[in-house]
């Protein structure tokens, strides 16, 4: 509880990071269930500016918190996506069911956990010769029970339920009766008090370092033949250039990327320093920085020597633009100026 006083406070402590907050928690929900039909809430979205052409963008990761495209907008996404998918106690039992099957399907590291513990707990039967079974089923129900209610009452993340089964698991190994194995002239480790600490110690590291070989075993491949070397390289050699992605291409260019070092350096420091994108992490300053207007959409419009790489062109984009930041009457066009590594680049011009 105070860590999640802590964390609402830092995240409320300036209109930027509580805006950036929200955002997150919003999106964060609406993408573990599937955007309603728009035709079947029509009036609600027009209410608050949301027409077709938007709520298309919208789905697509474009943000504009100047215009409709903001966090208004994604909270009635996830509302009507609540009052759609109403929760239920079974409702949340068999999600939890369904997500086990899920993570069996992939065999990811939420399923080592579980074998660890169906192990531990054969382990427990053969090591008490049956004594005491009460435990280790009292801790999965227990599992269970905490599992939907934390999905029902709260949220459905997995880490959450990820922490109540290790729980689980520290429980059941301090529930060994070690002493009863011991002669009672020959003491032994187990024996103390420390013992059950030592070992539930070195099965932590264990469980942690084989989570670590399955998360890293499970990690998506990106080919190296599909990378945009020449893309990357491109942009690298041109520094003057102002590039904008649209959100769902900055997920390839990203997954391709080299341009990463080191897991404490991170990226490396000219990494994305002529780059920028339409989703919510814009960058005012490199935008200012280039004489160009604070505001990515009309930055476009300026045709300063910033261009778009977009691989998912539609006339939404331009309808968009032309209704909201063109001049009355003037029509936007998309002009694809080269094609790089599969990447399509267009400028922005008014007609």
């Amino acid at each position: 509880m105070g860590g999640s006083w802590y964390s609402y406070s830092v995240n409320h402590s300036s209109d930027e990071a509580s805006t950036y907050y929200e955002y997150s928690q919003l999106t964060d929900s609406i993408n573990s269930l599937s955007y309603p039909n728009y035709k079947e809430h029509i009036e609600e979205f027009n209410a608050i500016g949301i027409y077709e052409n938007e709520y298309k963008l919208l789905k697509s990761g474009y943000y504009d918190p100047n215009n409709s495209l903001n966090n208004t907008a994604l909270s009635l996404v996830a509302s009507i996506q609540q009052e759609e998918n109403v929760a239920s106690i079974p409702g949340a039992a068999f999600g939890i069911l369904s997500d086990i099957g899920g993570h069996f399907a992939v065999f990811d590291c939420y399923v080592l956990i579980i074998l660890v513990f169906a192990a531990i707990v054969v382990t427990y039967i053969i090591f008490q010769k049956k004594k005491f079974i009460f435990f280790p089923i009292f801790y999965l129900v227990t599992a269970v029970a905490a599992s939907t209610a934390v999905r029902y009452f709260y949220t459905d993340t997995d880490s959450l339920v990820y922490g109540i089964w290790l729980l689980l698991y520290m429980f059941l190994i301090f529930s060994f009766d070690f002493k009863e194995h011991n002669p009672p002239k020959k003491p032994s480790f187990m024996n103390m008090r420390r013992g059950p600490v030592f070992i539930s110690g070195v099965l932590s590291i264990c469980l942690f370092l084989s989570y670590c070989i399955v998360y890293q075993a499970n990690l998506p491949s990106a080919s190296s033949n599909k990378k945009p070397s020449s893309l990357y390289s491109e942009i690298d050699r041109h520094p003057e250039r102002y590039y904008v992605l649209d959100p769902l291409t900055s997920e390839d260019y990203m997954k391709y990327t080299d341009n990463y070092t080191h897991p404490l350096w991170g990226f490396r420091s000219s990494f994305l320093s002529n780059v920028d994108y339409f989703g919510y992490y814009k960058s005012t300053d490199k935008l200012l920085s280039y004489n160009l207007s604070a505001n990515i959409y009309e930055a476009v419009l300026s045709n300063n020597q910033i261009y778009v790489i977009d691989n998912y062109i539609t006339y939404r984009k331009e309808n968009y633009l032309e209704e909201h930041y063109a001049e009355e009457g003037a029509n936007v066009v998309y002009k694809q100026v080269n094609e790089i590594s599969k990447y399509k680049i267009y400028e922005v011009v008014t007609e």
